[in-house]
């Protein structure tokens, strides 16, 4: 969203999926969510949390946490890519120094950034690619009605909800997924954009 916004000739066509963003006021959020990002907010707790964590749970541990987390059905991720997470995830453990750090990082700049609302609200305003919004309506990560909002101010944003599907559509119902984003993708070519 920022490069589409700052540049916009670096993007002809932008797929969002679960974007962060600001919940509308009064948006429930999802009580493990916002104990994990105030933890993670806290210097040194979110790295001590985080490496006990890791210690506690292990790779596959770690991917069936963030899977519960992430799906409504973790069991809809096909095997062989839950695998490759755990795969990744043990890689990061023993030869990937700083990747909490980094992760750390990200999850506080995003906090930062949805502080700041009326910015937001600018960068969305200032995207003139066709755009194809996705969300899960069970995200706990993302809440729906953010989404909804997200679409009521850019109407000219092709907006889907999947409905029983959480945070990751994209692993959960990824032929549903991808059937959309193509048929989406052919659509904005056939209209010139």
């Amino acid at each position: 969203m920022m490069e589409a916004a700052v540049h916009p000739e670096t993007v002809s066509a932008l797929v969002l999926v679960a974007p962060a963003q600001p919940a509308p006021v009064g948006t429930r959020i999802d009580r493990e969510v916002l104990l994990a990002f105030a933890i993670y907010s806290i210097p040194w707790v979110g790295e001590w949390y985080l490496r006990r964590r890791a210690a506690r749970l292990g790779p596959e541990g770690l991917v069936r946490e963030v899977f519960r987390l992430l799906c409504v059905d973790p069991s809809r991720v096909p095997d062989d890519v839950r695998r490759a997470h755990v795969a990744l995830a043990a890689e990061r453990l023993t030869t990937m120094p700083g990747t909490d750090r980094a992760f750390l990082e990200a999850a506080r700049s995003l906090v930062s950034i949805l502080r700041r609302r009326g910015s937001y609200d600018e960068m969305v305003g200032r995207i003139a690619a066709p755009t194809l919004l996705i969300q899960g309506a069970q995200d706990r990560l993302v809440p729906l009605d953010a989404s909804r909002a997200l679409a009521r101010r850019r109407p000219d944003w092709a907006f889907e909800v999947f409905d029983g599907i959480g945070h990751v559509p994209q692993l959960e119902a990824p032929a549903r997924f991808v059937d959309s984003v193509t048929g989406w993708l052919e659509g904005a070519q056939r209209v010139g954009r």
